[in-house]
């Protein structure tokens, strides 16, 4: 069964909550450091229902959510260019 999103949407390789250019990556990295939803939404000027869609999509694709996470604090590595 493929699930309908409202808010989320793929952008390049990237799944993106539709046009505001926020990675659905990002607000799952904030949400696993103890952020809620509504800081979250309040911080990104988004609805609320966005947030909790971009974080069921991230529960439903964790390995990938995972993988973009390290890649990113990969790419932050002192000595990388």
């Amino acid at each position: 069964m493929q699930l309908a999103y409202r808010y989320v949407a793929p952008k390049g390789d990237t799944m993106n909550l539709t046009g505001r250019g926020i990675r659905v990556a990002d607000i799952y990295a904030r949400y696993r450091k103890g952020e809620k939803p509504e800081d979250a939404a309040e911080a990104y000027g988004l609805p609320l229902a966005a947030v909790f869609e971009a974080l069921a999509y991230a529960s439903d694709h964790q390995p990938e959510m995972d993988k973009v996470l390290e890649e990113d604090a990969m790419a932050y590595l002192p000595g990388k260019v």
